[in-house]
């Protein structure tokens, strides 16, 4: 086995199938997760039919000393198994409407805290255990982060106002890490373009909105799991971004693609 992932909202939507996808490349994975529920239990007994270990932690990340301690009981459990810990996936996302007329500064901090600040806490605290088990790595892997952003990024429209201000920072954040983690953390990310439906959005309108990527399809939640394995895997890779969308982003959407596939007014 290589060693551990840490993968944030890892049983839920995109970060389950990227959970999934590195235990199948031999990770043991450690899911954060707001509740041990019934979907927590189920792809922790997914994840250990596949070979590897799985385990939990429970806390929010909208608080700053909750991540402290979600990072130290991670620790705590690999280290009891004498596993280490070389990989972070920061995926879990607040995601709530709203626009630039009608912003209120909470939702601006709701969002930045668990999309900003948690995950660049969660890789520094994960940059100076690296440091320290460099010598202890008999694999040579060096260590590795994987930010999930959003396609959104490369041509950005004005709905979900906080939540695409908080991606832009981490955005910025993972050039910035890259720079000073190094040589001990290569730090990447992934822009996943409509992998699953939005809120409100109908079947229909989802598979609308899939059809109208250059390709004619929208990536899969297996997807954009390939695609944190990639950059696992590829060690001369840090400070990328890749965007895993079918080409979605070069169709320069005015809306959100719920408005746009369903016909909802603000």
């Amino acid at each position: 086995m290589v060693g551990a992932v840490l993968v944030t909202g890892g049983a839920r939507r995109i970060g389950r199938a990227i959970s999934l996808c590195l235990a199948s490349n031999g990770f043991d994975i450690v899911i954060q997760t707001r509740n041990h529920d019934d979907a927590v239990s189920q792809i922790q007994n997914e994840i250990e039919s596949l070979g590897t270990r799985c385990f939990v932690v429970v806390g929010n990340l909208d608080d700053s000393d909750s991540v402290k301690k979600i990072f130290a009981d991670t620790v705590d459990l690999i280290a009891e198994s004498e596993i280490l810990l070389v990989g972070l996936v920061n995926s879990a996302s607040m995601f709530q409407w709203d626009y630039p007329s009608n912003v209120e500064s909470e939702s601006l901090i709701d969002h930045y805290q668990v999309n900003t600040i948690a995950p660049i806490l969660l890789s520094q605290l994960f940059h100076d255990l690296s440091k320290k088990n460099t010598s202890k790595n008999r694999n040579n892997f060096v260590s590795c982060i994987v930010n999930i952003l959003d396609q959104k990024l490369n041509s950005p429209h004005p709905d979900h106002f906080s939540y695409t201000l908080s991606k832009q920072a981490l955005s910025g954040a993972t050039v910035m890490m890259a720079k000073a983690f190094a040589p001990f953390c290569r730090v990447n990310s992934i822009s996943p373009g409509h992998v699953l439906a939005s809120p409100n959005q109908t079947s229909q309108g989802f598979e609308k909105a899939q059809s109208q990527s250059p390709l004619g399809y929208g990536p899969s939640p297996n997807d954009i799991g390939d695609a944190v394995a990639f950059l696992f895997a590829a060690k001369s890779i840090t400070a990328q971004s890749l965007v895993v969308d079918a080409g979605e982003h070069l169709l320069g959407r005015s809306r959100d693609v719920v408005f746009e596939t369903e016909g909802l007014d603000d």
